[in-house]
């Protein structure tokens, strides 16, 4: 199903790595360098941790010596507009395109792009899982009435009739699973944002969070990396939104 006004707010690929041997934190220093050298729209922030170790002998407890140390974490690229973030640690990178996002194809093409960079410049050895994510705000008309959340999602909390009260706010994560797309695993978070409103209409933004991934043990290289990404979390993470969302909400996207 094509949709026009496609709710996503923020699409993110995620891979977990692992390394053999003990890693050089200044690759780290270097993949940044190499991405605002080589895309001049990126800027990079570090991410640092501060680390205290208390060590003492057995013999002599009262004798203690204490450090504390600011440690590199990793680094966060940003584009000049916004609209695109790049996260690497040791073990992790992480691509994130933010409004406007366009189309599947060029999201992971650059996606892609990026983390082969990351690989060769910190030489990563092996992928432990891939994910992706997609955060989606739907704009729910508001008229003044209680939200009828099964009007809109086929996935929500229902509260007992016999309560007699409503839905004013909430916050649900499932796990999901499903034999068509095994070995993948699927986690969904729903909630309600603040009211909003535009051109004198008021909306809630209900908030449909999806996030697919698949633990693997593949080298970096491995072709099937984009087979997994294409053929089984794109069409799990599609089937979960298409098949949450009603016929009215459909209406609302197209």
């Amino acid at each position: 199903m094509k949709l026009s006004k496609p709710p996503i707010v923020e699409a993110i690929l995620h891979v977990v790595v692992e390394r053999e041997g003990e890693f050089d934190y200044e690759k780290l220093n270097e993949y940044a360098s190499y991405i605002t050298e080589n895309f001049p729209t990126f800027n990079g922030e570090e991410r640092r941790f501060l680390k205290n170790e208390i060590s003492f002998r057995t013999d002599d407890p009262h004798n203690i010596n204490s450090s504390i140390s600011n440690v590199l974490q990793g680094h966060r690229l940003t584009s000049d507009d916004s609209t695109k973030v790049i996260q690497s640690d040791v073990d992790n990178f992480s691509f994130s395109k933010l409004c406007p996002y366009e189309t599947w194809e060029s999201f992971h093409k650059e996606a892609s792009e990026f983390f082969a960079d990351y690989v060769e410049v910190t030489s990563a050895s092996r992928v432990k899982r891939l994910g992706l994510r997609y955060l989606n705000s739907i704009s729910i008309p508001f008229n003044g009435n209680p939200l009828k959340l099964q009007d809109y999602i086929k996935i929500f909390p229902e509260v007992s009739d016999d309560l007699s009260m409503s839905i004013s706010g909430y916050f649900m994560q499932i796990s999901l699973s499903s034999e068509r797309y095994k070995p993948s695993m699927a986690i969904v978070n729903q909630t309600i944002g603040n009211m909003e409103s535009k051109d004198g209409q008021k909306y809630v933004p209900l908030i449909f969070d999806i996030e697919v991934f698949q633990d693997v043990n593949l080298d970096t290289q491995d072709i099937s990396i984009k087979s997994i990404f294409i053929n089984n979390l794109r069409p799990f993470k599609n089937d979960i939104f298409l098949n949450g969302i009603t016929e009215k909400t459909q209406e609302l996207l197209k």
